[in-house]
């Protein structure tokens, strides 16, 4: 359907988080680079998970912490707020932040993520014992 078409789009960032998962990051970069330079003008979840793993395969770097910080702006404005989603951009973004010696900055963003998660629904979720994890 085309190199813009939000599937497609879909597909390419979760075959990048793939290629991260198996431990590829060369390949992951620039399929996940094109994706979120096609999507970074919507603003919008799609957007905001490609910054997230584009970050993750950048890793420690200040473009890192720029896309993970720009991820977590887009889901905060999101109408209306999707807990998990700004979890997952707390937990991103705080893990960044004490794996880079900045623990200050990361407990607290950790510690907002818990309180996201403090549902039912959330006790469920993975991302849960993540962030207890990251946190302890």
């Amino acid at each position: 359907a085309g190199p813009d078409d939000l599937e497609s789009l879909d597909i390419a960032v979760a075959l990048g988080d793939t290629l991260l998962e198996l431990g590829r990051p060369d390949e992951a970069r620039p399929l996940l680079k094109d994706a979120y330079d096609r999507l970074r003008t919507r603003r919008d979840q799609r957007a905001a998970e490609a910054a997230l793993v584009l970050a993750n395969a950048l890793g420690p770097s200040g473009e890192g912490e720029r896309l993970l910080r720009e991820s977590l702006a887009i889901r905060r404005a999101a109408t209306p707020p999707d807990p998990g989603a700004l979890a997952r951009g707390l937990i991103h973004l705080g893990d960044f932040l004490v794996l880079s010696n900045r623990v200050d900055e990361g407990t607290p963003l950790l510690e907002q993520a818990l309180a996201l998660m403090d549902t039912p629904a959330g006790q469920t979720d993975p991302q849960l014992l993540t962030a207890l994890n990251d946190l302890a």
